[in-house]
């Protein structure tokens, strides 16, 4: 919205108007980095979370209109990061991205096991060890999992609660047993078979393998054209020791359920 003041010249009075203003995106964007223009001589970081998100915007050619403006900044450092991996690599891996090459790659990996040992153990008692030991690596030592997990153990103890290991898992996973439904409906009969065989034997190096595909009762070539659409929904994840189900907890529901 604009706003003019101003005085009536009929009536010596003053007065306001106030009027719509329509701007190309790339302006309104540009806008935004133009701040950094009042602090000249400093060199600013701006760092965009999920910045994958940029694909669903509805304005054409988004992804070239913000690499634009990025260049006429030399004085802003960015960091983009995102947790969908193939979304990301879509962004900055394919050839004809405007995102292509214009960034240094890095890979977050896992936080250690002693090293979150060591954090747990801050507000967890020490004779809990093992059990946090094992509570991480059921995690997979991903942050979201093993922080939902060690927080589920932490409240328990709040609460005078003596509960195993087992019961710890139990109610984890029954807390994203919606997810569990929710994907059910989302996926084909042979895209749950595969996802289920995964989770079953992960990490899977060789899903067209005879023994794989004699598991899941599923063509080579069906298997194939599977595992791709699965990695883009981000269900599954390709790592360099093979397939693995891409949220542990779903990964492990699946594990141990029939149906």
């Amino acid at each position: 919205l604009g706003i003019t003041l101003g005085l009536d010249e009929m009536m010596g009075l003053p007065k306001v108007e106030m009027y719509s203003r329509k701007k190309e995106d790339s302006q309104t964007l540009e806008d935004v980095f133009q701040l950094t223009n009042f602090i000249p001589h400093k060199q600013f970081v701006l760092a965009i979370d999920e910045f994958q998100q940029i694909l669903n915007y509805p304005q054409k050619n988004m992804e070239a209109i913000f690499r634009t403006i990025l260049q006429k900044y030399p004085n802003v450092t960015f960091i983009f990061s995102g947790s969908s991996r193939h979304l990301m690599e879509q962004l900055f891996a394919n050839v004809g991205a405007p995102f292509y090459q214009s960034t240094e790659n890095i890979k977050l990996g896992y936080i250690s096991t002693p090293i979150y040992l060591e954090f747990a153990l801050k507000f967890i008692p020490k004779c809990h060890r093992d059990t946090l030991v094992q509570l991480i690596e059921w995690g997979r030592n991903y942050t979201y999992y093993v922080q939902y997990a060690l927080n589920l153990f932490y409240g328990s103890i709040k609460e005078g609660e003596n509960l195993s290991l087992h019961e710890l898992k139990e109610r984890t996973l029954k807390s994203h047993e919606f997810y569990y439904f929710s994907i059910r409906k989302l996926v084909s009969k042979n895209q749950w078979i595969i996802l289920k065989e995964i989770a079953k034997n992960a990490p899977v190096s060789q899903p067209l393998k005879s023994s794989f595909i004699k598991k899941t009762g599923i063509p080579a070539s069906t298997i194939k054209y599977n595992l791709s659409q699965l990695e883009t929904k981000d269900l599954l994840l390709r790592e360099n020791d093979g397939y693995k189900i891409y949220n542990v907890f779903f990964g492990h529901l699946l594990a141990i359920t029939t149906s």
